[in-house]
């Protein structure tokens, strides 16, 4: 990542991915596909397109919200 001045703006800064972050990222993606290959490897292609559909179902939650509705509903049932 490196960051620079916006030009229209210099209260704010620009983050841009760098080459090496190209890089980087282009082996995430592959090393996440190449996991995902092997996940799915048991499941025939209506199963996967089933399991797919139904985790994009599922809400997208961030790690700290989660972790805050399970400290919210410790407190309740203490109650």
């Amino acid at each position: 990542m490196a960051r620079c001045a916006d030009a229209g703006d210099r209260r704010r800064n620009v983050v841009e991915l760098t080459a090496d972050g190209r890089t980087a990222l282009v082996r995430a993606v592959r090393a996440s596909d190449e996991a995902e290959r092997q996940l799915l490897t048991e499941l025939d292609d209506a199963e996967s397109a089933q399991l797919r559909t139904l985790l994009t179902r599922l809400p997208a939650r961030t790690p700290r919200a989660a972790f805050r509705d399970w400290l919210d509903l410790r407190a309740r049932r203490r109650v």
